[in-house]
């Protein structure tokens, strides 16, 4: 997909946290020691897709042919870009999982008021953090205060109510360590029950000047121009 559809400009995702999201002065995925990668997890544990589907049809009472699901995918626009990118995502899950998705080319308002509502099957969200570190992407799915609440979601039941619970507790705890293994154990809450399922995360390339002095990016968000100042600039 990052090949095909963003001609490389983004890294593939095995975990809702990009690898520059920190905790403190310690990047999260060393802080955990790496087992924040859980969808290279869940690969390793269920090769076969298509399979753990069937069992999964078969445990709902529902027929166990993939292909006879109906399940709808809500693009983010009628670009080209959202309907070339709906187009790869409906070829790989038929030759992966052997399911025909239903392609809704929708506006991206209307895609957004059907999340409102949760009106939808599958749709695609992308988020930037507004501070690096672990809880500003998970806060985002917290049950009852999240942008993505349950209403959202469609997420409830035990798991949501762990993940809420440990997103509370991680809030009141002060030791570095035990609050990244409280948001360690709500991302794999998030991520390994199914309810996102992370893809990518979108890269950027900056070229400096020599004489620019003062530069600084946050990884998560834009460059802060109220520092930066110029010093040996050429003249022309």
């Amino acid at each position: 997909y990052i090949e095909d559809i963003l001609d490389g400009r983004a890294e593939p995702l095995y975990s809702m946290m990009p690898s520059v999201m920190m905790c403190g002065n310690v990047p999260y995925h060393e802080m955990v020691g790496g087992r924040n990668q859980i969808v290279k997890e869940l690969m390793k544990k269920y090769p076969d897709p298509k399979a753990l589907l069937i069992e999964g049809l078969k445990e709902e009472g529902l027929d166990p042919d993939p292909a006879k699901m109906k399940v709808r995918y809500a693009t983010r626009g009628t670009a080209e870009f959202s309907k070339k990118a709906a187009e790869w995502l409906l070829q790989h899950w038929r030759e992966k999982l052997g399911v025909s998705i239903i392609i809704d080319m929708i506006e991206w308002n209307i895609m957004w008021d059907k999340v409102d509502k949760g009106d939808y099957d599958i749709c695609t969200s992308g988020w930037g953090p507004y501070y690096n570190d672990p809880n500003a992407l998970l806060e985002i799915f917290h049950p009852v205060n999240g942008y993505f609440d349950s209403k959202k979601s469609g997420w409830t039941g035990p798991d949501a109510d762990r993940f809420q619970a440990l997103l509370d507790e991680a809030a009141d705890t002060v030791d570095a360590k035990a609050r990244a293994e409280k948001l360690l154990q709500a991302e794999q809450l998030l991520v390994g029950t199914g309810v996102i399922a992370p893809t990518y995360c979108g890269i950027g390339t900056y070229y400096i000047a020599n004489y620019i002095n003062g530069y600084y990016t946050n990884p998560h968000a834009g460059v802060d121009y109220t520092k930066m100042y110029t010093k040996g600039r050429p003249t022309r």
